[in-house]
């Protein structure tokens, strides 16, 4: 550890036994509530510390927005090892600092090694995923946590296995965590009169009575904390008015059997012990059951209960927009022509590495007729913003195909060497032959192109009802790329940095601006629209006037969506952008 992360973890991990440094205000916030931006996520803050529990996709986007910073968040708890649970850890590391102190990751096992996996996957500035963070695993089997603000005790739940049969082994795919919180009392105030009036001089004599040690003055005179605490905290059994809260999460009928059954939570059952908030993650429908409303009902009446799970959502507000306008808006979208209307291109983020508050990381829908869409580049948070663009009757009506290698058809198959082990068996089924109508699908040619980034990075090229299309992918300028896409009618180039730094976007295997412009001149592209813009620039990146000269360059927004009839207005909007972000230019 070097001195600036030594600094820090002084500053923001004091000792466990530390009296002077327990927080005297600790909140319990919601970040998300189970939607599709944010799933479950629930934070503890202190003023020095960010306790989170669950970590979905999204959630480096939407810290900042609660005056949260990745910096604080060095603990997170995930009650359920799945992917709602822990998506959002990779990015969180991103955007720390190179010299952060370590990321404990609680309760759950194996999730360093799934950080690890998605190295090679991961998008960053710099090349290659290198989390400036350690992650430090702590998994369930540790029993408990400390530190100076608080004690949270670990409570694994366990359910049976797959087949039926009861085990005393627990399994990751079967374990959920509920963390039970024990604040540390918050400490004493010492009076300033009292100070004065027993002469206690100025120095380190006062932090030792802050920390509860009795001291003797220069007069011989003994003093004890009692004698210079404030009357107004409460002296007598101080011990005893600890704040405790329970998170947990219940993933079926076993798990509350598991809860009830455990031996921490058997003085809060018979009232010996009681809690003062309990956050439900669980789904609605185990919430509903009957053993989880007697064990809910079984708990001091007085507790506070937080559901986040979806179960909540939030009031539709005034509407923004005037009906008046609206109806017009309808009226003349009914005039336009609808000829071209396939394939249409829809932009679910323009960031590169992270999230920003105003921009998603990098994902495109690829429209090829009514039935038939691709994602490229499905960047975190992509559902959310599919969801938001197209809404969640429509999310349901997109269809997606995904090619994947197969072992060969069933005829084939069975000349194969035995034995042959299908790998993900549980997961890939067979497809009948009538899904893949290639008619319907609209798609001529599909070609994937190796672009100069990290190793498996690739550009790609669609045909689609005779027009061509080209997405670079992260790459710096990449001559076979030109080569491969000539005279494309569509090319969807990064351009993650602003003209000046083409020293930074050579070592860092990206693009300025202006190379992607000139990458769409040597390929003779009929129109190019940017994208994959560094977290630098929040809202637009820089906007040089070389680019209205060349009439058929656009800059890409969040949740834009175009048709190819509309390609020739996206450069046009260059002036609005000016104008509408002028104090960010």
């Amino acid at each position: 550890m070097n001195s600036a992360q030594q600094k820090q973890k002084e500053a923001l991990e004091p000792p466990v036994n530390a009296v002077t440094n327990i927080p005297a205000h600790v909140s319990i916030e919601v970040l998300g509530n189970g939607t599709c931006h944010l799933r479950a996520c629930v934070a503890l803050r202190t003023p020095l510390k960010t306790y989170l529990f669950n970590c979905p996709e999204g959630t480096s986007r939407f810290l900042p927005q609660l005056r949260m910073k990745s910096l604080n968040v060095n603990d997170i708890f995930i009650t359920r090892a799945t992917w709602d649970n822990i998506a959002g850890i990779s990015s969180i590391m991103l955007s720390k600092e190179s010299n952060c102190l370590p990321t404990r990751i609680h309760g759950a096992m194996n999730i360093k090694h799934f950080l690890e996996c998605i190295r090679p996957f991961q998008d960053t500035d710099y090349g290659s995923a290198k989390y400036p963070s350690q992650v430090e695993e702590r998994p369930y089997t540790l029993e408990s946590y400390e530190d100076a603000a608080l004690n949270i005790t670990y409570l694994p739940l366990s359910a049976p296995l797959r087949n039926g049969a009861v085990s005393a082994q627990i399994t990751t795919d079967s374990l959920n965590v509920a963390y039970l919180i024990e604040l540390k009392p918050p400490p004493r105030r010492i009076d300033p009169l009292k100070l004065i009036a027993h002469k206690v001089p100025k120095g380190p004599l006062i932090g030792k009575l802050k920390s509860g040690n009795t001291i003797i003055l220069p007069d011989g005179r003994t003093i004890q904390p009692d004698d210079v605490f404030s009357t107004d905290t409460p002296t007598v059994h101080y011990s005893e008015e600890k704040s405790r809260a329970l998170v947990f999460e219940c993933s079926g009928e076993a798990h509350i059997k598991a809860i009830i059954e455990n031996s921490v939570m058997q003085d809060f059952l018979n009232g010996t012990k009681k809690l003062d908030y309990i956050v439900h993650l669980s789904e609605e429908s185990v919430i509903h059951m009957p053993l989880y409303r007697n064990f809910v009902d079984s708990l001091a009446k007085s507790c506070c209960h937080i559901v986040v799970n979806s179960s909540c959502p939030i009031v539709p507000g005034i509407e923004s927009i005037f009906s008046a306008i609206t109806s017009e808006a309808k009226r003349l979208r009914e005039r336009l022509s609808d000829q071209c209307e396939y394939p249409r291109v829809s932009f679910l983020g323009t960031s590169s590495a992270v999230p920003s508050k105003y921009r998603n990381v990098s994902g495109y829908l690829l429209e090829a007729s009514s039935n038939c869409a691709m994602l490229v580049d499905v960047g975190e948070g992509t559902y959310g913003q599919m969801r938001v663009l197209l809404g969640e009757e429509k999310c349901r009506e997109v269809w997606f195909h995904y090619w994947i290698l197969s072992p060969g058809p069933p005829t084939k198959r069975r000349r194969l060497p035995s034995p042959v082990l299908s790998a993900c068996r549980n997961v890939i089924e067979l497809m009948p032959k009538e899904l893949f109508n290639e008619d319907s699908w609209n798609i001529q040619e599909i070609k994937a192109v190796q672009v100069h980034h990290t190793r498996m990075a690739n550009g790609f090229i669609f045909g689609i009802g005779g027009k061509r299309i080209v997405f670079s992918g992260d790459t710096k300028p990449c001559d076979l790329l030109v080569e491969e896409g000539q005279n494309a009618d569509l090319l969807i180039h990064e351009a993650t940095f602003e003209d000046g730094h083409e020293a930074d976007a050579l070592r860092k295997k990206h693009s300025t601006m202006g190379q992607a412009v000139e990458i769409g001149r040597k390929m003779k592209a009929r129109n190019v629209i940017l994208t994959h813009f560094s977290a630098r620039y929040p809202k637009v990146p820089e906007l040089p006037t070389y680019l209205e000269k060349c009439g058929n360059v656009g800059v890409a927004m969040d949740n834009l969506r175009v048709r190819f009839d509309q390609l020739e207005l996206v450069p046009k909007l260059l002036p609005i952008f000016r104008c509408a972000f002028l104090k960010f230019i």
